[in-house]
């Protein structure tokens, strides 16, 4: 079972899961509850860095919000 917060989204009661390869820019999915580890996540705080360049395949992010969301969408929740 993993360890850390399965991240779901509340419109399709799945889980976000990835996709091998597990590197960096791998694919989230979503797919049913496993409990496995391609479906924890765990978070740390970010250190800064030069900025990267954006990846001509992502789409412009959004500016960070000083504060959590609001969105009840968006929510993480521990594994039990």
């Amino acid at each position: 079972m993993g360890r850390g917060y399965r991240l779901r989204p509340l419109d399709s009661g799945l889980c976000l899961g990835l996709l091998p390869p597990r590197t960096e820019g791998a694919e989230l999915v979503q797919a049913l509850c496993t409990g496995y580890e391609d479906q924890s996540f765990r978070f740390e705080r970010a250190r800064p860095t030069a900025p990267r360049p954006p990846s001509p395949h992502s789409p412009p992010s959004p500016r960070a919000s000083p504060t959590p969301s609001a969105n009840p969408q968006h929510q993480a929740a521990p594994w039990a």
